[in-house]
């Protein structure tokens, strides 16, 4: 199957071929919708999948869970909080659901190591945890 939208959860995954995906840092407070578990992203993303193709298949092999679809992928700019091209008749119409659900399992490191692939790239999601600004929050500063 030509696999244009993909997210592989696996430990193995990442350690076998390192330079496949760039890391997606998202620079963004581990904490924001902290009410979403693994399970609950996954869901996302099998929604997503779906959304784009009523084929779209879920499998588990060899310790790695894929979600796989033939839809068109998505645009390096859709990787970007708030922005969308989903139309108001498709399931999660404002686009910030694969975003959000990269967040939470790259913060959460009991499932294993996190890929999503689409047409042209991949990247391993990850939260990027050090010091922004040189430590200074915008809001807070004299």
């Amino acid at each position: 199957m030509d696999t244009h939208d993909r997210a592989d959860t696996n430990a193995s995954t990442a350690a076998q071929d390192p330079t496949a995906v760039d890391t997606l840092a998202y620079p963004i407070s581990p904490d924001y919708v902290k009410s979403w578990t693994p399970v609950r992203a996954l869901c996302e993303l099998i929604a997503n999948a779906l959304d784009e193709d009523r084929d779209a298949t879920v499998a588990w092999a060899d310790g790695a869970l894929t979600i796989a679809d033939d839809g068109p992928g998505i645009p390096e700019e859709g990787l970007i909080l708030g922005y969308s091209t989903k139309t108001g008749q498709q399931i999660g119409q404002f686009g910030e659901g694969k975003k959000l659900a990269c967040l939470v399992l790259a913060r959460s490191p009991e499932i294993g190591a996190v890929q999503c692939e689409t047409v042209g790239y991949g990247f391993t999601p990850a939260v990027q945890r050090r010091r922004l600004l040189g430590g200074q929050i915008p809001s807070r500063s004299a």
